[in-house]
């Protein structure tokens, strides 16, 4: 078998001349030259998909330890304010301080607190530093963001209000006679 040539020039069904410069122009229509466009596109797109995961799985642990923080403060507090002596509040207080593992935080270093029982209030204040990888964050925070929590809690005599209540309804009680 022979192979005959059909007269078709191979370069002029790929390459079109422009009037104006009267160079060659590749055409554009073929299916090569659109090949090399998706690869550039799917590399921008698949490094900008990435990037913004990332920010948000960072933002995401940020905002745990944050709630962490919260619920810690808040609880340090509370039993602070529970108990009826002052003996019994403030070693509440400090061992729910001392309890304070580092395995419920997903980010956070250097973390302080401190819980503190007065005659009215209880209170609870914790502060860390989260750091930020990044290029970027280095401009605004210097790759890090501090967390910093406090809460109080008003201490509630039981035993005195129960003694206002009594007293106030036997002054109501006598009055009636």
């Amino acid at each position: 078998m022979e192979c005959y040539d059909t007269g078709t020039d191979k370069t002029e069904t790929d390459e079109t001349e422009t009037a104006e410069t009267g160079m060659a122009e590749p055409d554009r229509s073929g299916p090569s030259f659109w090949r090399g466009s998706y690869t550039v596109e799917a590399a921008a797109v698949v490094s900008i998909t990435i990037l913004v995961l990332a920010a948000l799985l960072i933002a995401t642990f940020y905002v745990h330890d944050r709630a962490v923080f919260q619920s810690i403060a808040c609880e340090c507090a509370a039993l602070g304010s529970n108990y009826c002596t002052d003996s019994e509040r403030t070693s509440a207080a400090a061992s729910a301080k001392d309890e304070i593992s580092a395995s419920r935080f997903l980010g956070s270093r250097d973390v302080s607190g401190s819980a503190t029982v007065g005659e009215e209030k209880a209170e609870s204040a914790w502060s860390a530093v989260y750091p930020v990888p990044g290029f970027a964050m280095s401009y605004f925070t210097n790759n890090v963001l501090t967390i910093q929590t406090s809460w109080d809690s008003q201490i509630v005599q039981p035993a005195d209000t129960i003694r206002l209540i009594r007293g106030a309804g036997k002054l109501l009680s006598e009055g009636d006679d």
